[in-house]
């Protein structure tokens, strides 16, 4: 499953160090892939592991990003190629 992150503006912290926090939080559970940033924001890419809990990492890496990027980030969440969930952060944050 392929999660990615999206943002406009600058973020508060270097997108490097964003996306080794979100490793941390992943624990094995899956990896950052990718990312960049241009004049209009950034972006992470995270492959998640089929075995993986997705719904305690989703919140996690909600809460650890939610600190670190602009209260614009949102993600986008492939559960296959068919399948997109477009969400804000800030709602994830607030259900748990």
């Amino acid at each position: 499953m392929e999660l990615f992150i999206y943002w406009f503006g600058d973020a508060w912290v270097s997108r490097a160090d964003v996306e080794d926090t979100i490793d941390e939080v992943l624990d094995g559970e899956g990896e950052v892939t990718g990312g960049g940033t241009g004049d209009t924001g950034g972006n992470i890419d995270i492959e998640i592991f089929d075995d993986a809990n997705v719904e305690r990492l989703m919140v996690e890496v909600a809460k650890t990003v939610s600190t670190d990027l602009p209260a614009n980030a949102f993600y986008r969440l492939a559960y296959d190629k068919d399948q997109h969930q477009w969400q804000e952060f800030e709602c994830l944050v607030e259900l748990f």
